[in-house]
């Protein structure tokens, strides 16, 4: 239960109080003018140039946040004081990157939300409600987008998935839009495994990965905050709770540094024993498929599941068999769609090889208390599948 009060007669009231000191604070200097030039001096195109003053907001202003005043709580400092400092909080970085967005004939605003880990923001009263400051953008062709210059580790155009589906008050323009979900697609991992089964058991897995969005900034970020000398380690726990013993044969990653490339990962190595001989039988767990879902724990709930946002995972295996075997038993192909999720799972025997392919996407943010039944069921049964082995004989 909570209780929210306004000391602003209307919405209008509030916008023209924050908007004075908004647009006070975000005045272009010559300074700015001037980096700004010199950062996007060879871009190709207006979309490269809003990436690259986003990846200098992100990656050259660190997080401090200093409040001295009224003005500095809600508008946060001057876009050149930021620029200067090369710190600031959230509301600094907004108004310094909408700043630096006008020196590229971009419109851009600072936006107050409140994140989606933190409850709704209020609407129905004239108060400008957040814990957040992000930024609103109109695309010369017309698209509204937002950017969290906030996070270190987003690739343009994506942002924090705490500020998806949420409520963002605009105070310059005067008003306040939801903040679209964004498709599964904008949020996703794609892995590529050859793995390759051995007469005696043993099992070599080469793994490609790549990732969007959200899930690329969190993997980034995770590695980032691992030292170089001890990642190898890292992937070499990771690997041993696939199948204990496993040995790490290689472990490469992309330039985390640098945010205009897509992250990519690279992992190779062997399973010894992995798989289970009987005689002629032979049966397989499937390295990585196994999936668990601890929001299905429950029989009844609530209050609905949230989520952050949306998803997406495609996963391809190609399993490579030892001369003069082939494919026993498979799992049955598994389709759900929902307007929660969609899932399609399909093992296919091929000359030598099985093939399986899997794509995974959540639909929907939120999923209510009323549907969670439905949803639960079908959780589970894509965790039932990805649990089920293999089975090959000779």
């Amino acid at each position: 239960p909570m209780m929210e009060g306004s000391i602003f007669e209307t919405f209008e009231d509030a916008y023209a109080f924050q908007r004075d000191l908004q647009s006070a604070r975000m005045a272009l200097t010559p300074a700015i003018q001037a980096h700004v030039d010199e950062l996007v001096a060879g871009a190709a195109d207006i979309d490269e140039k809003i990436a690259r003053i986003y990846y200098w907001v992100q990656t050259n202003t660190r997080y401090v946040s200093i409040k001295g005043s009224l003005g500095a709580g809600w508008s946060g400092h001057t876009a050149q004081e930021t620029f200067e400092n090369r710190y600031g909080d959230c509301t600094d970085k907004g108004v310094l990157f909408a700043t630096m967005c006008k020196a590229i004939g971009v419109e851009s605003y600072p936006v107050i939300v409140r994140t989606n880990d933190a409850g709704t923001g209020v609407t129905e009263i004239p108060t400008i409600d957040g814990n957040h400051c992000i930024n609103e953008l109109i695309h010369p062709d017309g698209r509204r987008f937002y950017l969290d210059s906030t996070a270190q580790n987003y690739r343009y155009p994506y942002f924090r998935p705490d500020d998806h589906g949420v409520f963002a008050h605009n105070a310059i323009r005067g008003d306040t839009l939801q903040i679209p979900v964004p498709p599964p697609a904008d949020n996703s991992r794609y892995s590529h495994l050859v793995v390759r089964l051995d007469a005696n058991g043993d099992v070599f897995v080469q793994t490609r990965n790549r990732y969007t969005g959200p899930y690329e900034a969190g993997v980034r970020g995770f590695w980032k905050q691992v030292r170089e000398d001890n990642r190898r380690q890292r992937m070499m726990e990771y690997v041993n709770s696939i199948s204990p013993g496993a040995v790490l044969d290689d472990f490469t990653l992309s330039d985390l540094t640098d945010l205009s490339q897509q992250l990519t990962m690279s992992i190779d190595y062997a399973l010894p024993g992995h798989a289970i001989r009987a005689k002629d039988l032979m049966y397989l767990r499937v390295p990585t498929l196994e999936r668990t879902f601890t929001e299905a724990a429950l029989e009844t709930r609530r209050f609905p599941i949230q989520y952050y946002s949306t998803e997406e995972r495609i996963l391809e295996i190609d399993i490579h068999l030892p001369d003069g075997f082939q494919p026993e038993w498979m799992p049955e192909p598994l389709d759900i769609v929902s307007p929660y999720l969609e899932y399609h799972a399909a093992y296919e025997p091929g000359d030598g090889v099985i093939r399986l392919r899997e794509t995974f996407r959540r639909l929907q943010r939120i999923v209510p208390v009323e549907d969670y039944p439905a949803y639960r069921d079908h959780l589970r049964a894509i965790a039932a599948f990805t649990k089920k082995e293999v089975f090959v004989t000779q």
